[in-house]
């Protein structure tokens, strides 16, 4: 997928013997003097919210976090500064990858496609539909507040409702891309 500031890829994570989505910022949000811009501190952003948010079942989980050397849009190479879930190092680590023209990544668990609201709401497509059913309607809607109740309990304000946003199976709520979501720090 080919986001505003990144592009998610499925990808192998070889050591641990499983697939992912892999998000990587794009080439053209680099910028000239090596200071980070606000696309490069959004991934770091979004890595602390999904931590803080690891007692809620409905977003997704990150493996890893870091820095590639790979200079294309789609990356096929390169080296790669793996720092797992330690977001102090992702962080400390910004200014002297960026300016070496690194581009930040996140290594995230991988939705199925067809478990895509926005793909699940379509009515144009095979088996798509305008509306759920209301049993299951009403337990995505109460899966939704409890996910918004454990984000507000963090003081973590989630901005980016869309159905491209939420993945559903029938019985299970799950979110992506929290870039845009916010934690408070007072108040």
């Amino acid at each position: 997928a080919l986001g505003h500031y990144a592009r998610v890829l499925d990808a192998e994570d070889v050591p641990n013997d499983r697939l992912v989505a892999f998000k990587v910022m794009r080439p053209e949000h680099l910028s000239d003097d090596g200071t980070p811009r606000w696309e490069a501190r959004a991934f770091i952003n979004e890595a602390d919210l999904l931590l803080r948010l690891t007692s809620s079942p409905t977003p997704v989980r990150l493996y890893d976090c870091g820095y590639l050397s790979a200079p294309d849009e789609r990356p096929e190479g390169g080296d790669v500064l793996s720092l797992g879930t330690n977001i102090a190092a992702f962080r400390e680590n910004l200014y002297p990858y960026l300016a070496q023209r690194w581009r930040p990544y996140l290594a995230l668990e991988l939705m199925p496609r067809q478990q895509s609201l926005f793909y699940l709401m379509k009515p144009n497509s095979a088996n798509g539909r305008r509306r759920l059913p209301t049993e299951e309607g009403i337990d995505l809607a109460l899966q939704f507040a409890q996910f918004l109740k454990v984000a507000h309990h963090h003081r973590i304000v989630y901005l980016d409702h869309k159905l491209e946003h939420g993945y559903w199976d029938g019985q299970t709520l799950r979110i992506i891309d929290l870039n845009s979501s916010k934690r408070l720090e007072t108040g």
